[in-house]
């Protein structure tokens, strides 16, 4: 048996997991994967999930990221530049014989920030994750093991790219990414909790695979 969490937000995060698996199992669990289903399932899940936070944590933003797929396999991973004593995210997910759905709830302490994304944005950003996936996967076929390995390079390279760019005083950023098998099949969507953000958004896709790659900047 895990050991009962102590701290404020190691409590917050297990609270938070219980809400999203209970929510997740009530839409997802046992069901056939149904596209026009499937899109009013991921709606109730991302309101039911939008309004207990709202409520429950005032003083925290939130960034609620979720995916369900019929085929093939895929793999996320995700970096945060963050505040470590308050700030993390939560994954959880349920699997049925023919869907897999996700759900990532990343949250923030608000903070009075005097932050300009406009200042920190440029055309480059943009170029960087473009080229961080092709490096990754151009010609490559997929496969769980390649998969599993790529994700994590291009969220590592994407979050060493922001950390080395002069700026005063940078941004916190989620930066979440996917890559799954062709012929596939998923419906993505988030929501976004009390945050000022600007998000980045950038795919790659070959004839085995599909990669999409958002990064979300943050001015609290």
């Amino acid at each position: 048996m895990d050991p009962a969490p102590t701290s404020k937000k190691d409590i917050m995060e297990n609270d938070i997991k219980k809400e999203c698996q209970i929510i997740l199992e009530k839409y997802f669990e046992k069901r056939e994967y149904d596209k026009e289903k499937v899109e009013k399932w991921k709606n109730y899940s991302l309101k039911d999930i939008y309004d207990y936070l709202e409520k429950k944590y005032n003083d925290f933003g939130f960034i609620i990221a979720i995916i369900v797929k019929k085929k093939g396999n895929s793999r996320t991973d995700s970096r945060i530049i963050c505040r470590n004593n308050t700030d993390d995210f939560i994954c959880v997910n349920v699997v049925s014989e023919t869907m897999f759905c996700e759900i990532r709830v990343y949250f923030y302490k608000l903070h009075n920030s005097k932050i300009s994304l406009l200042d920190f944005i440029e055309e480059n950003i943009i170029l960087e994750m473009n080229s961080i996936l092709t490096k990754n996967l151009e010609k490559k076929n997929y496969t769980y093991e390649s998969a599993k390995e790529s994700v994590k390079n291009i969220v590592n390279e994407l979050n060493d790219y922001l950390l080395k760019k002069s700026v005063k005083r940078r941004p916190y950023s989620s930066n979440i990414c996917y890559i799954l098998e062709k012929p596939m099949e998923f419906i993505f969507n988030y929501k976004i909790i009390r945050l000022k953000y600007i998000p980045l958004i950038t795919s790659y896709s070959n004839d085995s695979l599909y990669s999409l790659l958002i990064l979300i900047l943050l001015e609290n």
